[in-house]
């Protein structure tokens, strides 16, 4: 299995890279720290330079990683589920989350990988902006976002992609810029607002 983090430029990022995705499978999700995965001291500071390196960041590890997915998902009908998790909320108007989206085997279920990634920043108190900013630059573009990346799949061999999101993030103009953009068909066009999930298929 090539546990390789991303196309570094030295060797020794390449490796300590390595190190820390063997080290997470290692560990698992049993109290996960940067002590803990080092599982030594030398293995700590190992880690803690890793990721302080300016030339390790978070789009290349996502870039690599989906780069890896693609590469099993030829002949498969493929569920991409994607929504929105805290990885820290102050509890008041300032909250730092990771949007990812994964591919699962729609008939198997077998976990496939990563298709694609976001990290977003939000702060409250923007009434102002209400109604006043590009659809680019909103919270939710992230769900239109991921859903293009989804999409590509089906230039990577999979003979279906169904997308798994909250109804919140379905909406026709969505499926209308897929469809543009690879020729794709939904199999519906879900209404846009709600509390249960929606799935779109493309096929």
């Amino acid at each position: 299995m090539d546990h390789s983090l991303g196309g570094f430029n030295e060797e020794r990022q390449e490796r300590s890279g390595i190190f820390l995705m063997e080290r997470l499978i290692a560990v698992g999700q049993s109290g996960i720290s940067v002590r803990g995965l080092g599982g030594s001291r030398s293995g700590e500071m190992r880690v803690t330079r890793f990721l302080r390196n300016d030339d390790v960041t978070p789009g290349k590890m996502i870039k690599t990683a989906a780069a890896r997915t693609a590469t099993r998902i030829g002949g498969r009908h493929v569920l991409v589920i994607q929504d929105t998790t805290s990885l820290r909320d102050d509890g008041k108007k300032y909250s730092r989350n990771l949007h990812p989206s994964i591919a699962v085997d729609a008939d198997t279920g077998t976990l496939l990988g990563l298709v694609h990634a976001t990290f977003h920043t939000h702060t409250g108190g923007k009434k102002e902006l209400c109604g006043k900013r590009p659809f680019e630059e909103k919270e939710s573009y992230r769900w239109l976002e991921a859903t293009l990346e989804a999409a590509k799949l089906l230039l990577a061999g999979a003979v279906r992609v169904t997308i798994a999101s909250w109804r919140t993030a379905s909406n026709c103009s969505s499926a209308r810029t897929v469809r543009r953009n690879w020729g794709a068909k939904p199999s519906s066009c879900p209404p846009p607002r709600g509390a249960r999930p929606a799935r779109q298929r493309w096929r």
